[in-house]
């Protein structure tokens, strides 16, 4: 970042500038400025229903190969999570600071980890003898997991 471009950053005095310089963006032309469409959140209600959406589609094997089972407990937890972070963020951060491409980003590191976890657990159980286990080790892959993972990733 240099001295020049840095003068254009505009940060509001209030609130801080986090991750600000991990990326630098610079000033639209002019002659762009006509062409701005500004997206604002939804709101709670809208939002939440957008993202029970997404569980639904993820939910249905046709949509992207398999199905993640989310069942009733984990689709409201998990709904509810993603709001509350959204709204986090919004309220301490900014509009800007959310996307709908970061709730789409964590339904795709569930599906990764979900598929992760299942070729993870399938080598294992190949791997060791079915005797030794005695049954004390479950090697099941959980969504619950899957959805910790990709919420700590994300």
């Amino acid at each position: 970042k240099t001295e020049e471009n840095s003068k254009d950053v505009q940060v509001d005095a209030n609130r801080p500038a986090i991750n600000r310089g991990v990326y630098f963006v610079h000033k639209l032309p002019d002659v762009m400025s006509d062409l701005v469409w500004k997206i604002c959140p939804l709101p709670a209600e809208k939002l939440m229903r957008f993202i029970l959406r997404k569980i639904d589609l993820y939910e249905d094997s046709s949509f992207h190969g398999s199905a993640l089972p989310f069942g009733t407990f984990l689709r409201k937890r998990f709904a509810e999570m993603l709001l509350e972070a959204q709204t986090f963020f919004v309220s301490h951060f900014g509009e800007s600071s959310v996307s709908y491409r970061d709730i789409q980003r964590t339904f795709s590191s569930i599906t990764f980890f979900w598929n992760f976890n299942q070729r993870s657990a399938s080598a294992t159980k190949h791997n060791r003898d079915a005797d030794s286990l005695n049954g004390q080790i479950d090697l099941q892959p959980s969504l619950e997991n899957a959805v910790r993972q990709a919420l700590a990733l994300v």
